[in-house]
């Protein structure tokens, strides 16, 4: 922060900064609380939240060059003596257990500052630990930091990212929306920008570029396949959510990555058909001719032989059946006398003159009756 754009109060806490630093003051937030409690709660009490870290830098003052101050004991209060670890102390001179004398002494700690500093070095974190032990004011600064460098402080990312953070929000601030409101930022609105950075598709470029990936890799466009479970090692069923609440539609979005949806609907059908074709419906009509087997439209969709896909393709390509057959070169009337003539007891004059010498044999009368 440049100086002249700091209010009078910040120039005079910077001025103090200096002077300590200058006199080998250790500053880091522990040993300040000790020495010059009111100097951290003035820096810590000013707003837009501005912290001991930017405090720091605003000063001049690197905190790597800091004097770090870390105590090697921790005094009893039941008793005023001084020990690196108070729990053994507790349970076999005052017969108390740790948890019932943090109750009766909630600010103090049962370790000392060397050991717990020791402790907190080996937690591998996202941003390296610039303070050596874990405070509110360390926890705040911790926070505002994570959220100037983009990094997610949205609960489930905090927890993913710095779950120990998570916990001393929750142990020194009151909670992680505590946490945040005391660093001037809405937790509501952290919630709802971090959910947007887990979205896999978080805008409408994202939609339209992954269409377009999706159609120049040959998978389907269509929602419905997207939107199955075996297509989600090509992308994520959100896609279709995503496009439908950006654009209103699926159709919509489809267009606005450059594609027509009803060429796409029938790019997909045609390549799921089993007669994609005018030619595959002729070669198909003519086959089952040259087999005898019947090619009228009742007996494809539920005679014997019937062919499910042939009878669903016609009507689509030709329109009306009979443009089929004639496009086929079969004349469609006698397509229908042969079927008729098939399915007769006596198709023909032979059948008929077989089946009176048949009667005539078995001695059944040949004379039509009368009425």
């Amino acid at each position: 922060m440049l100086f002249l754009m700091m209010t009078p109060q910040q120039r005079r806490l910077i001025e103090q900064l200096q002077r300590l630093h200058a006199a080998g003051e250790p500053l880091n937030i522990t040993a300040v609380k000790r020495r010059h409690p009111d100097l951290l709660k003035a820096v810590m009490a000013v707003t837009p939240y501005w912290g001991w870290k930017r405090a720091l830098e605003d000063a001049g003052i690197a905190y790597t060059r800091i004097k770090v101050e870390l105590l090697d004991g921790i005094e009893c209060a039941l008793c005023g003596k001084w020990w690196r670890q108070l729990p053994n102390h507790l349970k076999w001179t005052h017969e108390m257990q740790s948890d019932e004398y943090l109750m009766d002494y909630p600010d103090s700690d049962l370790v000392c500052e060397e050991i717990r500093a020791r402790e907190m070095k080996k937690e591998a974190k996202v941003v390296p630990h610039w303070e050596p032990l874990w405070s509110r004011e360390y926890t705040l600064d911790r926070l505002a930091e994570y959220h100037r460098r983009g990094i997610p402080i949205h609960s489930s990312g905090l927890k993913e990212n710095d779950n120990t953070l998570m916990m001393a929000a929750t142990h020194h601030a009151g909670g992680w929306r505590e946490a945040l409101t005391a660093i001037d930022l809405d937790p509501e609105q952290i919630t709802r920008q971090g959910y947007l950075q887990l979205r896999r598709y978080p805008d409408k470029q994202s939609v339209i570029e992954e269409i377009r990936r999706r159609q120049q890799e040959g998978f389907s466009l269509l929602s419905r396949t997207i939107s199955k479970k075996k297509e989600r090692s090509h992308t994520y069923p959100s896609l279709v959510r995503r496009g439908i609440e950006y654009f209103g539609s699926w159709p919509k979005a489809l267009r606005a990555a450059g594609f027509d949806p009803v060429t796409v609907r029938e790019q997909v059908f045609r390549k799921r058909r089993h007669y994609p074709d005018e030619p595959s419906v002729i070669e198909a009509l003519q086959r089952r001719q040259r087999d005898g087997l019947p090619v009228t439209h009742a007996d494809v969709a539920k005679g014997t032989f019937k062919d499910y896909a042939l009878q669903k393709a016609i009507p689509v390509l030709f329109d009306r059946w009979n443009n089929a057959l004639k496009a086929a070169g079969i004349n469609p009337a006698e397509a229908r006398e042969q079927l008729l003539r098939k399915n007769r007891r006596y198709p023909d004059k032979p059948a008929v003159i077989e089946a009176i010498q048949r009667r005539n044999e078995t001695g059944c009368r040949l004379i039509m009756p009368t009425y």
